[in-house]
């Protein structure tokens, strides 16, 4: 088979895909109004920024726990029990 068969067939399968989900043309811009639409927006934002702050000390203290397990395997292994 040649190289241009080659070609052809791959392109052949390009157009026969179908779409799984529609495009996304656009996205409303969450602009609030009122006092009350401007605090629930600010109470979402303070949310994530919550979630965010307490997934990142996680991490963190788990770094911290396998650090203080991997010095005193070492420990151990150095100066024994």
């Amino acid at each position: 088979m040649s190289i241009f068969g080659i070609a052809k067939r791959g392109f052949g399968m390009l157009g026969k895909s179908k779409k799984v989900s529609p495009t996304i043309k656009s996205v409303k811009p969450n602009v609030p109004k009122t006092k009350l639409q401007k605090s629930e927006r600010d109470l979402d934002l303070a949310k994530h920024k919550y979630k965010g702050t307490a997934k990142k000390t996680e991490m963190i203290v788990d770094k911290i726990k396998a650090q203080t397990k991997r010095v005193n395997e070492q420990s151990k292994k150095i100066f024994g029990k």
